[in-house]
């Protein structure tokens, strides 16, 4: 008789991962197992061990010989069952092996304990075949009643202990039979028998359920999978599914099998709890991978021994790595980081790996697109049961932008503490309700006072409460958030001062109400500008004396020419020089009396008392038409105008008008904003302008005159000879210099 426990195995596996999970789940299970990776290898195993109980044998086992090709083998010398263990399901795999032997056909996905089960029948089956074999052999077997006794006996205990199994596993059991419908079709099954797991799993009760059929156990209008406990049961190809089932709210993983024909039997956990948990850790990686994706903080994990790092997702992302590829290893990280902070990393790294401290640091980093950035990181060691240092891990944040952010503060706060200091007017950071934080240089020396004295008295200490415009300039603060206009504040002696004085309320980076206060005082403002005043009255006064001497000295010239041009007796007419020094002389009287600016003339009065004086020569009335804008012009271009004007009417009055016709003269001085240009035109009655006269050539000094006139304006001149000249000028209304 053959002990099934402590048995020893052959497993045939050309997978070696498999082999090697397979045989510790067996070992698990008390037997002791051996394997082979090749069908030649499994029959020179049990040629060479005698020991051999039982082959659990694959079918694809890779070049050379198959499972069922090595099982003939190996049956041809040996008389050992054989299970097959394979994930083939094809009905014309297993009846293939069906005529090879009959100890069973197990597939891979069943489990391991629909494989002990197998095992365990095999080896009853195989035990009961030697003691037939035994019974034949021996002519008196058949009428020994002892030996049918012992027989018998044995399958009593062999029952006894499946029952034991059947009672005892952790495992729900029930065993089932199909219902078929008058098509010969399976419409349903009955629950024959369940073990006390069942009841305690599904809350059902053995004596509710057994005889009855699968829909009114689970109160479903169609059998709980049907299609695979049917293929199961008319195949004998066993199965392993998982399964949300609904009317209970739960997940099974369920192994089913067929014990016979028409019949079949479900081993079945409840992995729901499992199912929760593995959902939510797939929930809280996610949720970590999202955190660390928002905060940019990444974790890693460094083996001493070997050397190897790994990462977060995100700690690739932050050092600029393809997460599909793998990290560098410790020895490159050099290269992430600037030579300073990688010195400053491993000095730190060393007193972890050595004495287990651990280091908080911030990095400059280099990533591979050579742009910079900051990280802060943190490691720890792992030690082992002996206290050995084998691990170092740790985590790392982005810290860029703060640190950004950081140098621009520090760069801000160093140009706000030299305005702070350096500003001409007193400033004041205070709290609205009076506590003082800072003073500058100018506040301290206003007051009269020391910026600790003025933190320790606050802001009652220097402003005046007997000023009645104090308590307005509160409130106005206070609802609109500002303050500008005259205040009385307090020297450290008690001298009340005059101030003009600046304030608002703003809200710190922790969102405290804090006040600003800047102020000046207005005794040395008003003496500034009485200053200025004074200086600009000076001013005026030596341009008004300017302007005098001027024009009395080019009065005095022009009355020197005129005696001079009086005792020519006619050889020489100077009246011309004495109209230029009249268009000269006019501008600086318009500037001698006017009170507006000093420096700009008024071009239509100026035109109408140039005009006046030049045509005051002419022995004929002549008649002045005027089309002009108020247009204001600074000094020198209009002394270079009212030098065109005096020629071209100096021109009329020698070469132009005539005894025939009256004497008219027409002026237009126009701005055209559109083309930023200023549009001067002159014309007068009388002859026509001489044909062979032109300002390219200028034959006489007056036209020579306008030409460089012109040109000094940067304008352009045009010329109407006939019926009657007329001059059109140009110029921009801004010139640059």
């Amino acid at each position: 008789m053959i002990n099934v426990d402590n048995q020893k195995i052959l497993l045939v596996e050309d997978e070696v991962i498999l082999a090697m999970s397979n045989k510790m789940q067996l070992e698990d299970y008390g037997y002791r197992v051996v394997t082979a990776n090749t069908g030649e290898q499994a029959v020179d195993v049990v040629s060479a061990d005698e020991g051999i109980n039982l082959v659990l044998m694959d079918i694809d086992l890779g070049v050379g010989i198959d499972g069922t090709e090595a099982a003939e083998i190996i049956l041809s010398e040996h008389k050992l069952p054989i299970v097959f263990l394979s994930s083939h399901m094809e009905p014309e795999i297993v009846g293939r092996t069906e005529k090879i032997t009959s100890y069973g056909y197990v597939v891979k996905s069943s489990g391991i304990t629909v494989l002990d089960a197998s095992i365990k029948m095999a080896f009853k089956l195989f035990d009961a075949n030697l003691k037939i074999e035994e019974a034949v052999k021996s002519d008196s077997a058949v009428h020994d009643v002892t030996e049918k006794y012992d027989i018998e006996k044995e399958l009593q205990e062999s029952e006894k202990q499946y029952r034991l199994l059947f009672e005892s596993t952790i495992e729900g059991i029930c065993l089932h039979e199909l219902v078929y419908n008058g098509d010969g079709r399976a419409a349903d099954y009955r629950l024959l028998d369940v073990n006390p797991k069942f009841e305690e799993i599904l809350n059902l009760k053995k004596a509710d359920v057994t005889g009855r059929l699968a829909t009114e156990v689970y109160k479903t209008e169609q059998a709980p999978y049907l299609d695979v406990y049917a293929r199961v049961a008319e195949t004998g190809i066993a199965e392993r599914f998982e399964v949300f089932f609904p009317p209970m709210k739960k997940y099974f993983m369920i192994s089913v099998f067929a014990p016979s024909i028409g019949r079949f039997a479900t081993v079945f956990e409840d992995i729901t709890e499992q199912r929760k948990l593995e959902n939510n850790l797939k929930n809280s990686i996610a949720d970590l991978r999202e955190s660390q994706r928002i905060a940019h903080v990444g974790n890693w994990r460094l083996d001493i021994a070997s050397n190897e790092v790994t990462w977060s997702e995100e700690l690739y992302k932050m050092y600029g790595f393809d997460p599909a590829e793998p990290p560098p290893p410790y020895n490159e990280h050099g290269k992430i980081f600037t030579p300073e902070s990688w010195k400053l990393l491993t000095e730190n790294l060393s007193k972890t790996v050595e004495k287990g401290i651990p280091y908080e640091l911030e990095l400059e980093t280099v990533k591979i697109d050579g742009s910079r950035g900051w990280m802060w990181v943190r490691g720890e060691a792992e030690f082992d049961a002996e206290g050995r240092i084998v691990k170092i891990h740790g985590a790392a944040q982005d810290i860029t932008t703060r640190k950004i952010a950081e140098e621009r503060a520090i760069e801000n706060n160093e140009k706000y503490k030299l305005l702070f200091e350096n500003s001409m007017d007193g400033i004041l950071f205070t709290a609205p309700d009076g506590p003082i934080f800072s003073a500058n240089r100018k506040a301290c020396e206003i007051l009269q006072t020391t910026e600790q004295e003025l933190i320790k008295h606050g802001r009652n200490s220097v402003v005046d409460l007997t000023d009645d415009r104090l308590p307005d300039a509160l409130l106005q603060r206070t609802e609109k958030g500002y303050f500008k206009g005259e205040l009385l504040l307090k020297t450290a002696s008690g001298e009340s001062i005059p101030v003009e004085l600046n304030s608002c309320i703003f809200n710190d980076r922790r969102g405290r109400k804090r006040s600003y206060i800047s102020f000046r005082e207005l005794c040395e403002q008003k003496k500034k500008e009485a200053e200025l005043e004074k200086a600009l009255k000076e001013k005026d006064y030596l341009m008004k004396e300017l302007n005098h001497r001027v024009k009395n000295n080019l009065m005095m010239i022009s009355s020197l020419i005129s005696l001079k041009n009086a005792s020519m007796n006619g050889d020489i007419d100077l009246s011309d020089i004495i109209s230029q020094i009249d268009a000269i002389r006019i501008v600086h009287e318009k500037l001698l009396y006017q009170r507006e600016d000093s420096t700009q003339v008024d071009i239509k009065d100026y035109t109408q008392q140039l005009l006046s004086s030049v045509f005051s020569l002419n022995k004929k009335t002549v008649f002045l038409e005027k089309n002009m804008d108020d247009i204001r012009i600074e000094t020198g271009r209009a002394i270079s105008i009212g030098l065109i004007i005096n020629e071209i009417a100096t021109n009329a009055i020698k070469h132009g008008f005539t005894d025939s016709l009256d004497a008219r003269f027409s002026v237009s001085f126009k701005a055209d904003k559109t083309d930023n240009q200023f549009l001067l035109i002159l014309s007068n009655s009388g002859k026509p302008f001489p044909k062979d006269v032109n300002f390219d050539n200028p034959e006489t000094l007056g036209l020579s005159l306008i030409s460089a006139l012109v040109v000094q304006l940067e304008g352009n001149i045009e010329l109407r000879r006939a019926p009657s000249p007329v001059f059109t000028i140009r110029f921009p209304m801004n010139i640059e210099r």
